[in-house]
């Protein structure tokens, strides 16, 4: 976790823990507490930590749709998508932002970041004939670039709207470049349950802003990683979450993955062959 929401969470009694070589908040309060807020108002977590890789240049599409099994996505998509070994291992399901013509960025939730990213990095070497295969390949972490913000519960949406004026938020697998009171940032809608879910990317700048002015809301509660990981196991990748805690190999079935959206039908990416 990066420092710049620390004295934030120690504010509020946060036992801090180890995860991953990181440390996270695990919880502020009763895990009870915390849960509800997911089904009767707004759960808030900082993300801090998790990887994000910018992937852009000429080549930037080419080696996305190679890299990520799921959707070819168009322009402000967003979508959780499997990354295979050759093999048809999985090694990541991060969430993929394309936020251009030749750029998209992942993120990724897990516990699996550092192999995704050590991934990422050996494809983009790969050569064909003694050439790079992707030799106008932009590939770089910027993890310290925005501090993530999670936003779930069904009044997640009044929350954000009360700084949108007339901006729209972004649709369901949407994202977007919002001003929140003149912050720029950048909002996408997960599609995770029944009730609205956002990750609000924040420059570090003005993080401790509007971390305070969320938590303003009487409605909104902060939730640490141990509350968060119950609440996923419940939401659609719920059985994802399970895959990516295995140390081991991990293995699914190919039209398992194709059923839940992480693998798309026609192909062209990475581990194809392994999964047939």
């Amino acid at each position: 976790m990066s420092d710049v929401l620390l004295q934030e969470h120690l504010l509020l009694g946060a036992l801090m823990v180890e995860s991953d070589g990181q440390q996270v908040v695990s919880a502020y309060a009763g895990l009870d507490d915390e849960m509800s807020a997911f089904v009767n108002g707004v759960a808030l977590c900082d993300l801090s930590g998790i990887t994000a890789l910018l992937i852009d240049g000429l080549d930037g599409e080419a080696f996305a749709h190679m890299l990520f099994a799921g959707k070819r996505l168009a322009v402000g998509e967003v979508a959780f998508e499997a990354a295979l070994t050759g093999e048809g291992g999985i090694v990541s399901v991060p969430l993929v932002m394309r936020t251009g013509q030749h750029e998209h960025v992942c993120w990724d939730l897990s516990s699996r970041s550092a192999l995704l990213d050590s991934w990422a990095g050996f494809l983009a070497q790969v050569e064909q004939r003694g050439q790079k295969a992707f030799p106008n390949l932009g590939l770089e972490d910027v993890s310290d670039a925005f501090v993530p913000l999670l936003l779930c519960g069904p009044a997640a949406d009044a929350v954000l709207k009360d700084y949108l004026g007339t901006q729209q938020l972004p649709e369901v697998r949407h994202v977007a470049s919002l001003q929140l009171d003149r912050i720029g940032c950048i909002v996408a809608t997960l599609d995770q349950g029944k009730h609205p879910c956002y990750l609000v990317l924040v420059p570090p700048a003005f993080a401790r802003v509007l971390w305070r002015s969320f938590l303003s809301f009487t409605y909104v509660t902060p939730v640490g990683r141990e509350a968060l990981r119950s609440w996923a196991l419940g939401t659609k990748l719920g059985d994802v979450v399970g895959w990516l805690k295995q140390q081991d190999r991990v293995q699914v079935p190919r039209q398992e993955l194709i059923s839940r959206g992480l693998v798309r039908a026609d192909g062209g990416f990475v581990g194809e062959r392994g999964l047939s």
